[in-house]
């Protein structure tokens, strides 16, 4: 095949087409209402906080998406239009992710493992429904796949022999976009590099060239995100999202052994967190977090952290508990996301009517439906929920599945004494992991950046089996 990457783009873009046409012209899903606020007349009443653009959710897919849905609105009268631009653009970028990704695999002569993998991608139902739906985590997941492939290529030295310099600037650009889609990224990015530097300090990994890439992207991550925003008046977001797990752990206390506490703990809680009375054991901290009044974290953290921990010691069971419901979609095997009276359950997918905006004063997108037939069938089978339901084959829907493979990599690469630089990619995809497990909850668009990662992490098992047989 002459030219794979290209190849393979063309089949899954036809693969997820009919599902694109189902779904047309995109779900507009709840946090898109938000993101699309700034670009209303100021006579629609939205909140001063969301008139424009803020941190909330990252600027540039805000911008991206708010401006395709205005330029629909401009050029042609019609919001639906605009919507069908970014999904259209969303497609062809993340399928691009994908297609390289999956490519990677024939390049290395992997056949039977391209061919496998490109038919969970074409077939794969977390990727054709999910390009559809307007969530920042789309394009994202497809980057920091790509910035892991990126690092395994430059330690293999498994990259173009002239341009050394375009690709070192790939590299870069690759590092710049995930961390300004998501603050995740960044995290993720800094674990790999404390490690990387620890590896390189050993002489276990040189950790040159990948520095040379990701120290001035994250710095101009950092100037973008803080100086630059602040010149243009963006409202930095609500630390509210870091505080999910404490948020859950003292509202578990509370409505467990509220009779309990002290008086002033209590009181401080209910002061803390105004709607911990809706906590019920939820596998998401959507309910505690919304309210949580982070300045009073800020305003006297040592008074926080005194009662944070002295729960934690008084109720341990409690605190892993809370925290287990939100994560264990990350790493348990016994979720499943189909079964709503199940008491921790992940789901891949919402009923699309469920997550469609129509709050006043926001925008509210409807489905068009073009094909009617279409849009049945592919309702009816997601409802149906046959790949969660059909043995061997759920585990491929499981992050977890993914989770521990990489697990295992990283122990096989010890004991096979495979050089640090291999592991250095899945040390990306493991740091981005421990920063779910302090998330809001266990769903498949936080765990996506596994599931596009697939082919590379298996590449790399073949890769080490390979030189092991070699070894001995």
């Amino acid at each position: 095949m002459q030219h794979p990457v290209l190849a393979t783009w063309l089949v899954l873009c036809l693969a997820w087409l009919p599902v694109v046409i189902a779904r047309w012209p995109g779900v507009f899903s709840f946090d898109a209402m938000w993101q699309t606020a700034w670009i209303l007349p100021e006579s629609a009443g939205v909140p001063e906080y969301w008139a424009e653009i803020n941190g909330w959710h990252p600027p540039l897919h805000s911008l991206w998406l708010g401006g395709s849905v205005a330029l629909g609105k401009s050029l042609f009268h019609s919001y639906s239009v605009g919507l069908a631009l970014y999904t259209v653009s969303q497609m062809l970028i993340f399928s691009w992710c994908v297609a390289r990704v999956v490519a990677y695999a024939y390049e290395t002569k992997h056949v039977v493992l391209y061919v496998v993998s490109l038919a969970f991608a074409a077939l794969f139902s977390g990727f054709s429904v999910y390009v559809t739906m307007t969530t920042k985590d789309v394009v994202f997941s497809g980057i920091l796949a790509l910035s892991s492939l990126w690092v395994y290529r430059t330690v293999r030295e498994d990259h173009p022999p002239r341009l050394y310099w375009l690709w070192m600037v790939q590299g870069s650009v690759l590092f710049l976009f995930a961390i300004l889609m998501r603050n995740n990224a960044l995290h993720a990015y800094l674990i790999f590099a404390v490690i990387a530097l620890i590896a390189h300090m050993a002489h276990r990994f040189n950790a040159r060239l990948v520095f040379a890439a990701l120290v001035p992207a994250i710095a101009i991550a950092l100037f973008i995100t803080g100086p630059f925003y602040r010149l243009l008046g963006i409202e930095p977001g609500p630390s509210k999202e870091m505080m999910s797990v404490p948020a859950v752990q003292l509202s578990s206390v509370m409505v467990d052994h509220a009779s309990d506490l002290t008086e002033d703990d209590r009181a401080y809680i209910e002061l803390l967190i105004p709607d911990w009375a809706k906590y019920d054991h939820d596998i998401l901290a959507d309910q505690t977090k919304q309210r949580f009044k982070t300045d009073l974290v800020k305003d006297d953290p040592i008074r926080f952290m005194r009662v944070y921990l002295s729960l934690a010691l008084r109720y341990p069971g409690d605190f892993f508990n809370a925290w287990a419901l939100l994560s264990a979609g990350y790493w348990s095997q016994s979720t499943t996301y189909f079964d709503e009276s199940a008491a921790v359950t992940w789901p891949l997918m919402c009923p699309y009517d469920a997550v469609r905006a129509e709050i006043e004063p926001f925008l509210s997108i409807p489905f068009e439906i073009p094909v009617p037939e279409l849009s049945k069938a592919l309702d009816s089978f997601l409802m149906s929920h046959v790949e969660a339901k059909t043995p061997v084959v759920n585990l491929l829907y499981k992050a977890s599945t993914w989770f521990w493979i990489a697990i295992a990599f990283v122990f096989v690469s010890i004991a096979f004494r495979v050089p640090m630089g291999r592991v250095m990619p899945v040390v990306i995809l493991l740091g981005y992991c421990l920063t779910l497990l302090l998330g809001p909850g266990s769903l498949y668009r936080y765990a996506s950046p596994l599931f596009v990662s697939i082919p590379l992490l298996l590449v790399m098992f073949c890769d080490v089996i390979a030189e092991a047989r070699q070894m001995y």
